[in-house]
């Protein structure tokens, strides 16, 4: 039991009056209206309010974790000041995060459209998109050179005027080695996401109220991690850029033949 004397009860600078206490290794505070805490009476009933609720949540979080199944009711458990708080914040501990997910995975599941193959991974709903992404084609350095080089001679034979502010060699270069580095962490990220896509298609299901689904957390955010790699600022992005401006010039100069530039830009 709850010994009273574990109980601290004082004025918060907002005026309320708040009850902590420790037990079971978990501290636990209310807040109550200083209006009703005028006596000890009062007191007394705030600090029995307290001590159920504190009760009543190991009551309800043993049972279910016991069980390995929700045992009372939703609506029924969130009654309970503390564990309306695991659904409301999430749990602060494993314990806390294993019980929500019981709770989580025992809710209606979603109807989901899953494409999960080694050239794109695709999941969403009617109206809610959770992934959409395919992996990153790395750029074969030499045959971007090599185009490069044809666009300039192509150039040069047609008297057509080249600008290399824009240091497109340079970038090749100064970015080869962390190109590299990033295209094999995407493949990583990429496997590591197909993995954890099949294991939710295949054993955990989405469910109603996803914001509680904390490996989904964890999953978008290796899908994020997966995506930065393709920013402006990040070599993929930078070798991407370049390797588009390169393709186009290439494929309208060297492919097609045509020569209706004043300038070109490498």
């Amino acid at each position: 039991m709850i010994d009273r004397k574990d109980i601290e009860v004082k004025k918060t600078n907002l005026g309320d009056v708040e009850l902590k206490t420790r037990y079971e290794n978990k501290i636990f505070r209310m807040y109550y209206s200083h209006v009703d805490m005028q006596n000890s009476t009062e007191i007394d009933s705030a600090v029995a309010h307290f001590v159920n609720h504190i009760l009543k949540y190991w009551e309800i979080l043993n049972l279910t974790l016991e069980n390995n199944k929700v045992t009372i009711s939703e609506d029924k458990a969130i009654e309970n000041y503390f564990i309306s708080r695991i659904f409301a914040q999430g749990g602060e501990n494993d314990n806390e995060r294993r019980f929500l997910d019981i709770y989580y995975l025992a809710r209606k599941e979603l109807d989901i459209n899953y494409t999960i193959t080694d050239d794109t991974i695709s999941v969403f709903t009617d109206s809610t998109c959770f992934i959409n992404i395919i992996p990153y084609k790395e750029i074969n350095r030499k045959e971007l050179l090599n185009k490069r080089l044809a666009i300039i001679r192509t150039a040069k034979a047609n008297k057509i005027s080249i600008s290399y502010k824009n240091k497109t060699k340079d970038i090749i270069f100064n970015n080869r080695d962390k190109y590299k580095d990033d295209i094999r962490l995407s493949r990583k990220l990429y496997k590591e996401l197909k993995s954890r896509w099949e294991y939710i298609r295949d054993i955990r299901g989405l469910h109603v109220g996803t914001r509680d689904d904390k490996y989904l957390e964890d999953t978008v955010e290796i899908m994020w991690e997966f995506e930065a790699l393709r920013y402006r600022d990040k070599p993929i992005g930078i070798i991407n850029s370049v390797t588009s401006r390169i393709d186009e010039l290439y494929e309208s100069m060297v492919v097609q033949g045509n020569r209706n530039y004043a300038k070109i830009y490498l």
